[in-house]
């Protein structure tokens, strides 16, 4: 039985397939809303919990996978296509961060992954 406990972590994932045979899909913008009891993990950290950020750099919390490709960014309206903002998590992926993996080429998957920190 689940229990939220202050200071645990809830990893999130989120992922986009496109199906076998489909056309180039030209992804925009993904979005989230946490729960009010969560606020964003600041250092995205594998396995959830304190520790060193998964990237090994401060301040990104959120991390983009396709395939073997794995782009990290803060969430912090600084212009890299990821924001935090009113308990929401929002991932641009039209942005030229995102350029080494988008379009989505059938049948790739791409991943969205964040913690949230239960308050």
């Amino acid at each position: 039985s689940p229990k939220s406990i202050p200071g645990g972590y809830v990893t999130y994932s989120i992922s986009v397939a496109n199906a076998a045979g489909a056309a180039d899909a030209a992804l925009t913008t993904l979005t989230d809303i946490l729960p009010a009891a969560l606020v964003l993990d600041p250092d995205f950290v594998t396995n959830a919990g304190p520790g060193n950020p998964t990237s090994g750099t401060a301040g990104e919390s959120i991390q983009v996978t396709k395939g073997a490709t794995t782009i990290y960014c803060t969430a912090a309206a600084d212009g890299d296509g990821c924001d935090y903002a009113a308990n929401t998590v929002t991932v641009d992926l039209s942005n030229a961060t995102f350029t080494t993996i988008m379009p989505l080429a059938a049948p790739e998957t791409v991943t969205v992954n964040f913690n949230g920190i239960v308050q």
